[in-house]
Formats: C-alpha cells, sequence, structure tokens
C-alpha cells in the first residue's frame, strides 16, 4: 500500500484507504473517488499534481479524468491492481 503521489504513470490501482477528513473524503466520493475505485494514472509530476482516469468494472476508462494536488494524493492509499 502506497500514497497514490508515488503510483507509477501508467499503472492501474485501487482505492484501498483515503486518510482524510469528513470534508474532503466527501468531496473526493462526488468524483468517484472511493474504497475500492479503480483508477489508470494518466500523469504523474511526484512531487506535484496526479492525473487519473477513473475506470470502471469492465476495465473501460470512465468519461472523466481529475487532476489531484501532491497533499491530497498522499491522503489517498492505493494498491496496484495489474
Amino acid at each position: 500500500m502506497i500514497p497514490l503521489a508515488f503510483a507509477n504513470e501508467g499503472s492501474l490501482v485501487q482505492i484501498v484507504e483515503v486518510r482524510a477528513g469528513q470534508g474532503l473524503t466527501r468531496k473526493l466520493a462526488e468524483l468517484g473517488l472511493t474504497q475500492g475505485s479503480t483508477l489508470r494514472i494518466v500523469k504523474s509530476l511526484s512531487p506535484g499534481p496526479v492525473v487519473v482516469e477513473v475506470v470502471n468494472d469492465n476495465g473501460y476508462t470512465d468519461a472523466w479524468r481529475v487532476m489531484l494536488g501532491f497533499g491530497i494524493t498522499m491522503k489517498i492509499f492505493v494498491e496496484n491492481r495489474g
């Protein structure tokens, strides 16, 4: 389990845990970033913003990308999915 900030560009990861307050956790959930969500790392500019795509259960990318700042990505813990 590693922070999203350190995930490799191009990899598929799954959110294991979000270690944030209620406000940030709620905002991430509104973006579809909840425990169990699968993400593809589009761009990782460590230490900087990370661009992710939300991937559905069929392996297809959903219709949105999200850019997250370094501080937020340090609070989202993920595991490689393959």
